[in-house]
């Protein structure tokens, strides 16, 4: 008695395996030639959900020349079967795959067979009945046998179970360690954004600071003087960002959108302001901040050489890194605007004078921005 409750529920699992098999293996003896296909399941009841493995014997290679598949099984009615990659109707074109012993899995969907086209089943491999009878033991040696197996099987199982329990042990301690390492990247993540705020609070205090100055000047230029310097390089409500390309790389695209230049710094720059320097005595005064460097002068008279007329050369620490143009106006004959050009070997002149007939220019007024 003891050994029957052991083998019972071994056995139960292997009959519920191949039970399916067994109960849904159909077969078709339907000519290859004819659409309307009808297969034997003694027993079967067609419902919602149904599954059914057909095997079709036909070996002719005579196709239909028309009509829909259909599958009529256990005599419950010819329903029509449709492609399971597609959701069409198979069709007389389609014939060719149901013969030369294939095996094929259908689906009813309370309407329609459902063909599992991607699945050719293996006739070998299904199971009978008369050979699933086969497999039950019949004597006391085979039973035996048969319990030892299923022994084995367990003892085989329980050190699975056992190996995936201490796997699931050291899962979980990974798990909390990493949540712990997350809540540290949170932590140092916020503290970074905190500092970005406040540095970021910093540049735009300075900017407006800068705003101001670049205001201040382009109101000496004008002063008296009644003349509007409309630049086309810089005004006043020009933005420039000033800071490392680093704090600039951390912006977002829409802070970046803000500002019309950059102005980054040598990494071994003290004094990021050198404040403004005059150029030998022609009244031109240059001012670096951070790698922008400024262009003034006012009310100075310059002598015309052809079509230009250079102003002052720049000491060689205060070159351009390549050349920019900013506005110059002169009043010989009235209010005219000229380009004010500063070039990388130092130079800051005017250009545009091919129409210009005086060897002096009076009253001149200049001003650019850019990088150095």
């Amino acid at each position: 008695m003891a050994f029957n409750l052991l083998l019972k529920p071994q056995l139960e699992r292997v009959i519920n395996t191949l039970e399916p098999q067994i109960h849904t293996y159909a077969v078709s003896s339907t000519s290859r030639n004819v659409v309307d296909k009808v297969a034997v399941l003694n027993g079967f009841i067609l419902g919602s959900g149904a599954k059914v493995l057909v095997k079709f014997t036909d070996t002719t290679t005579t196709d239909p020349s028309s009509g829909n598949i259909t599958l009529n099984v256990n005599s419950t009615g010819a329903k029509t079967v449709k492609i399971s990659e597609t959701d069409e109707i198979c069709t007389y074109e389609n014939a060719s795959a149901f013969c030369d012993n294939k095996v094929y899995e259908f689906v009813y969907d309370g309407t329609n067979w459902i063909w599992i086209a991607n699945t050719v089943l293996d006739a070998d491999v299904l199971i009978t009945t008369n050979e699933f009878e086969s497999l039950i033991p019949s004597s006391g040696s085979e039973i035996t046998s048969l319990a030892s197996w299923f022994s084995t099987e367990n003892s085989m199982q329980n050190s699975q179970i056992s190996s995936l329990s201490s796997s699931a042990s050291e899962l979980a301690s990974t798990v909390s360690s990493l949540s712990t390492s997350q809540s540290e990247i949170d932590s140092n993540q916020n503290s970074l954004l905190s500092s970005l705020s406040t540095a970021n609070s910093e540049f735009t205090s300075e900017l407006n600071i800068l705003g101001s100055e670049v205001a201040d000047k382009q109101d000496e230029l004008t002063a008296g003087k009644g003349i509007t310097i409309a630049n086309d390089v810089i005004n006043a409500d020009t933005n420039i960002f000033y800071g490392t390309l680093s704090e600039w790389d951390e912006l977002t695209s829409v802070q970046k959108a803000n500002y019309d230049y950059i102005s980054t710094p040598e990494e071994d720059v003290v004094d990021n302001d050198s404040g403004w320097l005059q150029v030998g005595t022609s009244g031109l005064y240059y001012r670096k901040v951070y790698k922008t460097l400024f262009i003034r002068f006012s009310n100075i008279n310059i002598t015309r050489d052809g079509n230009v007329a250079i102003v002052e050369t720049l000491p060689q620490e205060y070159r351009p890194s390549y050349d920019f143009l900013g506005t110059a106006f002169y009043s010989s004959y009235g209010a005219t605007k000229a380009t004010l050009v500063v070039n990388t070997n130092g130079t800051v002149y005017l250009s545009g004078l091919a129409y210009e007939t005086a060897t002096t220019l009076s009253n001149v007024y200049g001003y650019a921005v850019g990088v150095i």
